[in-house]
């Protein structure tokens, strides 16, 4: 009899211990959605404004020197670019994602 208590307290822990594993695992996985959305809303918000500024100046280059064009041009070409790419490769990759799995296996 106090054999098969303790396996059934190992039984409960192991299980507890499973539980609380899946638990963070959860939390965590919802974290990184969160930050998912955070940074694709702040990467849009980025490309906008950078758009908008470059476009504007791109579009009235008369007004501007020429210095002030070029850089416009090559900033707007770098940073959008280089937010694409950011987005592409960190948040929309498919190996980054993390996955909700049973943390114990059964036989």
């Amino acid at each position: 009899m106090l054999n098969s208590q303790i396996s059934s307290a190992r039984d409960i822990e192991a299980l507890r211990q499973a539980r609380e594993a899946f638990n963070q695992n959860e939390s965590y996985v919802q974290r990184w959605f969160m930050f998912k959305m955070a940074t694709g809303y702040a990467a849009i918000s980025i490309l906008s404004s950078i758009v908008i500024i470059s476009g504007g100046i791109l579009f009235n280059h008369s007004d501007f020197p020429a210095l002030t064009v070029t850089l416009a041009g090559a900033a707007l070409f770098t940073d959008a670019l280089g937010i694409v790419y950011t987005v592409w490769k960190v948040i929309l990759n498919p190996r980054s994602v993390p996955r909700l799995e049973p943390v114990i296996k059964i036989p």
